[in-house]
């Protein structure tokens, strides 16, 4: 299995938006509760650009697979080297290790670029997120119980953490 992951372009928003999208539709993955436009996608993607936060994109066997993104967190000075990691796979790239391998991508470029903790929010229903992501040695850290309104149902929201 031959995975790459390359820096995201706007001409890559097409794809992103699409695997997000797909992640809203099948509920219990993102806080969005309606369909992302590539506009909209763009104004996230700039904000990425401006915090010289990175977004790759996850190719298998040259084919796009999905993406993942590191994203500032809190915006205060005293948290600037730590990011909150986000990692968006298709079904089809689902349960593959694709999502191991990303993850290790994401470590060593936090290595070496003065990022001493990553961060991931995943529901507590995400028992495939949360599985990956304690896999890859982050501990829960916390959790914000009932947090995410949805119209039929509330969700907890757990904290992940790894220390590099």
């Amino acid at each position: 299995m031959n995975v790459t992951f390359k820096t995201a372009e706007k001409a890559d928003l097409s794809n992103i938006t699409a695997t997000y999208n797909a992640a809203v539709k099948s509920g219990g993955i993102t806080a969005d509760t309606h369909l992302q436009t590539i506009e909209e996608r763009l104004q996230w993607f700039e904000v990425h650009l401006q915090s010289q936060s990175p977004v790759w994109t996850i190719t298998q066997n040259e084919s796009y697979c999905g993406w993942m993104s590191l994203s500032v967190f809190y915006g205060r000075p005293a948290y600037q080297g730590c990011k909150e990691i986000s990692l968006y796979l298709n079904s089809n790239a689902q349960g593959l290790g694709i999502g191991k391998l990303a993850l290790k991508h994401a470590i060593e470029y936090s290595k070496t670029h003065n990022i001493h903790t990553l961060l991931a929010f995943i529901f507590k229903r995400n028992q495939s997120s949360r599985a990956l992501f304690t896999q890859m040695h982050f501990i829960q850290w916390g959790l914000l119980p009932k947090i995410a309104v949805f119209e039929d149902y509330a969700e907890d929201l757990e904290l992940y953490g790894l220390k590099l």
